[in-house]
């Protein structure tokens, strides 16, 4: 499985704070804080427009508070808030900071519920097996949504948090949360945020650590990827679907000839075993896309 890596900006307020050739080098998409209850966050049309002016796919997430108002009002402030209606949206079911409690099931549910109204699409639900189980208590809607599960897996020995996607990725590529089964959301697991609390900044920041307009500097941002293939997430956030790369050759020695992007679907065999050669028996073979012609003679 090809995953899309993305990085969750969360709390990064710092204006030019999102280094965006950098983002791009090394995720495929990002995750941007819209705000919490009725607060928004101040950069929120600089990162949407960062984001779009350089072709990254994003979506927006928010976490509702049970201090400001209906679920109804805040889902509206929400949707009314810059380059949200034009992205997929994800509610962050957790609690929202200065010690109030996260929404419980029916709450979380209305929240849902009012975005498809208005919206006439389902979001995305961001959480985790405790907040889950302890202050949702498992409804039996948790499956009618697709999830992001965040699940912060120790390396052993050093003990240390994962930080970057390549050594994340070699040991649980392709995987899902151990809670996505525990919680029965295999079908319905889409993503896994790994690291914890601002130990990616180097993936995706700018330097400088103090801004004029909001001098917090807080530089938390983590990293996820998705556990269905990178372009089948890709497409669910809308972007434009990649084409494959055409096969080309690449170098020839004696009877063989080296292709790379190649896609053979009828290998056939050579004296009885089915082996990746191309070369004076390539009649053997069918190759897919716009090279289909079998070379027979010798290099």
């Amino acid at each position: 499985m090809i995953q899309a890596q993305f990085v969750d900006l969360d709390v990064y307020f710092r204006t030019g704070g999102v280094n965006w050739e950098l983002t791009k080098l090394n995720q495929d998409a990002v995750a941007i804080q819209a705000g919490v209850g009725t607060w928004a966050n101040p950069l929120l049309q600089e990162q949407v427009n960062g984001a779009i002016q350089n072709s990254m796919p994003f979506f927006t997430w928010w976490i509702p508070d049970i201090r400001d108002g209906s679920m109804q009002s805040q889902v509206d402030f929400y949707l009314g808030l810059p380059g949200v209606r034009g992205a997929r949206k994800c509610v962050d079911i957790e609690p929202p900071g200065g010690g109030t409690r996260c929404v419980n099931a029916p709450e979380a549910l209305a929240v849902n519920q009012r975005i498809e109204d208005v919206t006439g699409e389902r979001p995305l639900c961001y959480s985790n097996k405790k907040y889950i189980t302890e202050d949702l208590k498992s409804p039996a809607w948790l499956p009618n949504y697709k999830w992001w599960l965040a699940q912060y897996i120790y390396k052993v020995y050093p003990v240390l948090f994962y930080t970057d996607y390549s050594s994340f990725l070699a040991k649980y590529g392709s995987q899902l949360p151990p809670s996505a089964k525990e919680l029965g959301l295999e079908s319905k697991t889409i993503a896994w945020q790994f690291s914890y609390k601002g130990d990616a900044q180097r993936l995706c920041a700018n330097a400088r650590t103090l801004d004029p307009v909001y001098p917090y500097g807080i530089k938390e941002c983590d990293l996820a990827v998705s556990t269905i293939e990178k372009a089948e997430f890709l497409a669910w956030l809308g972007a434009p679907p990649v084409p494959p790369a055409l096969p080309e050759i690449v170098g020839t020695k004696g009877n063989y000839i080296n292709f790379r992007n190649l896609e053979l679907v009828d290998v056939g065999d050579i004296n009885g075993v089915a082996i990746p050669v191309i070369g004076e028996t390539a009649e053997h073979w069918i190759v897919t896309g716009k090279l289909a012609k079998s070379v027979t003679e010798p290099r």
